[in-house]
């Protein structure tokens, strides 16, 4: 059984896509666990993408676009998916007060 660490953690500058996690070039990863948290006073919106073998994000990559977080709160979704080496997880925050973690395992 894989032991579930913290992958990646990111603050994203806001209106920016950026990456927030793609595996070492030797692994794959199992990501169990994308949490957001939204530290402002203002509810903030997010995208969360995984695009495969590091392609430009396009329409289909996208697994939430324009989420809704409420101020002071958490959204938490369990993943439970494999990537490659050559994908690549992007994020999106509508402004600088979201923080971004991803659980998982390398494989």
């Amino acid at each position: 059984m894989p032991i579930i660490s913290v992958l990646a953690q990111l603050v994203p500058a806001a209106g920016v896509e950026t990456l927030l996690y793609s595996p070492d070039p030797s692994n794959n990863a199992l990501i169990q666990e994308l949490a957001v948290c939204n530290r402002g006073a203002v509810t903030a919106t997010f995208r969360f993408s995984i695009s495969i073998l590091g392609g430009a994000t396009q329409t289909k990559d996208f697994l939430y676009f324009d989420m809704q977080l409420p101020a002071n709160e958490t959204f938490a979704s369990e993943l439970g998916v494999t990537i490659r080496a050559e994908d690549v997880i992007r994020v999106l925050a509508s402004n600088g007060n979201l923080t971004f973690t991803i659980l998982g395992a390398v494989t």
